[in-house]
């Protein structure tokens, strides 16, 4: 099984700011839905989309990146959908900022 994440779903065409990010996280049940750390997340980008906040993708994600328990582990779970390379680049950013972190926190 998937879970399918459609930014199209939001309203904009930049998507910022960790509060935002959690706000969509519960709109779309995600925690109820990912609670194992298996199931395969498929973010799918508007074609119109301007931006993505390293942020916003941490409140909508970080809850699946911690029960994946490693950072090669959430990368094979998250699939996206659209080909703009700045928005792969924040996200490879902010997968990597908190598994850093949270390494140094002693969580991994």
């Amino acid at each position: 099984m998937s879970i399918e994440i459609n930014l199209a779903d939001a309203s904009g065409r930049n998507y910022v700011g960790k509060p935002n990010g959690e706000r969509f996280r519960a709109l779309k049940k995600i925690d109820t839905l990912d609670q194992d750390g298996t199931e395969e997340l498929i973010l799918e980008f508007p074609a119109n989309v301007d931006g993505i906040t390293s942020s916003f993708f941490v409140g909508l994600f970080k809850p699946s990146m911690l029960v994946s328990g490693s950072e090669e582990r959430f990368k094979e779970r998250l699939k996206i959908v659209g080909d703009n390379e700045e928005i792969r680049r924040c996200v490879e950013h902010a997968i990597h900022h908190v598994f850093l972190t949270e390494s140094i926190n002693g969580i991994f």
